[in-house]
């Protein structure tokens, strides 16, 4: 699929330097994306009621030693509505603390404005497409 080929890309870039977590796979996707004709004119949307990205945590960040890692299903992923996705989190790790497993999930919800992003690069992608001929 060209979105979920271009999202797994995409993902390397859209994690704000500053975060200690890194987004690494797109393992899930349920939903379609369009492109389609109206009036003469090119329109395309992503409606993906569910993805799930994996992500670990930085090299170097203290807490990489103890494997941390998760995923995040993202709910609600549509381009016409950017702003009402909703992020589930898991957290894993070997020792980890409850403060720990709490900062980490708070990290990847800090993340929510960069899947908008994304959707956003998606929505580029589909506009740019050109069918085989």
């Amino acid at each position: 699929d060209l979105c979920k080929q271009r999202m797994r890309e995409l993902l390397p870039s859209i994690t704000p330097p500053s975060s200690p977590v890194r987004f690494t796979n797109v393992t899930w996707v349920k939903g379609h994306a369009v492109v389609t004709y109206r009036q003469g004119k090119k329109v395309a949307g992503v409606n993906w009621d569910e993805v799930t990205v994996t992500w670990a945590v930085a090299e170097g960040d203290a807490l990489a030693g103890a494997g941390a890692n998760g995923t995040v299903k993202l709910r609600d992923f549509y381009s016409d509505f950017p702003c009402d996705v909703e992020l589930e989190v898991t957290v894993t790790g070997n020792g980890l603390s409850g403060e720990q497993q709490s900062a980490l999930r708070n990290a990847v919800h800090a993340c929510k404005n960069t899947f908008s992003t994304l959707l956003g690069e998606l929505h580029a992608t589909l506009m740019a497409y050109k069918a085989p001929a």
